[in-house]
């Protein structure tokens, strides 16, 4: 960060001297994610005047607005596209540094720990996981199942190294690897309706009373 976005005048150069928290960039990049202050409070764990009142200290010290409202929700401004990737990089090297400095406390067996969405077949992940103890008897693998909202603020925080979800994520954010496609099924009485189609349509579905 030891450059500044044109326009800032020397003055206001040496009074912002980076005095930005780490939850200040948190914010910042998880709007970036979903484009809605209200869904990225919900993410973080935070309310929405926390995290709007974060975003408004962050775009004070950064000398301009980050974001437009408007009714699809908000986008950055040229400011935020110049910072954005600044501040993924400093956010990014912090959950780095936190990772090495837990991995250096405990002694012995390094833990590598998995979230697992809830809507995952565990079963799967159990099975491949056994087999890499078998082949890395030293290994020492945790494996986590919470919602997709908790996996993804404990994978920014370091309290994860790799997250298994069915969610839709950023790739600006995250590096993604599929790993396997899982089937989706519709089940119903034989005397349903949908027993006459070929085939059951998302749109059926829709307009039907359903649990999933």
């Amino acid at each position: 960060m030891s450059e500044w976005p044109a326009g800032l005048t020397g003055a206001r150069r040496t009074t912002l001297g980076l005095p930005m928290e780490m939850n200040q960039i948190r914010y910042f990049l998880a709007v970036c994610e979903h484009r809605n202050f209200t869904h990225a409070a919900r993410a973080s764990h935070v309310s929405q005047p926390s995290l709007t009142a974060a975003i408004k200290k962050l775009e004070e010290e950064m000398g301009g607005a980050l974001f437009l409202r408007d009714r699809a929700g908000c986008r950055l401004t040229p400011l935020g596209k110049l910072l954005k990737p600044r501040l993924e990089t400093v956010h990014s090297e912090a959950r780095e540094a936190k990772a090495e400095a837990i991995r250096h406390t405990r002694l012995e067996r390094v833990p590598i720990s998995v979230g697992l969405g809830e809507t995952i077949g565990h079963r799967r992940l159990s099975d491949a996981v056994e087999r890499f103890r078998a082949r890395c008897p030293q290994a020492e693998i945790e494996l986590i199942v919470e919602p997709s909202e908790a996996l993804l603020t404990g994978l920014r925080d370091g309290a994860y190294d790799i997250v298994v979800t069915a969610e839709h994520v950023a790739p600006e954010l995250y590096n993604i690897d599929h790993i396997y496609d899982e089937a989706c099924m519709a089940v119903v009485a034989k005397d349903h309706a949908f027993c006459d189609q070929d085939a059951v349509t998302l749109e059926d579905l829709a307009k039907s009373d359903m649990l999933d």
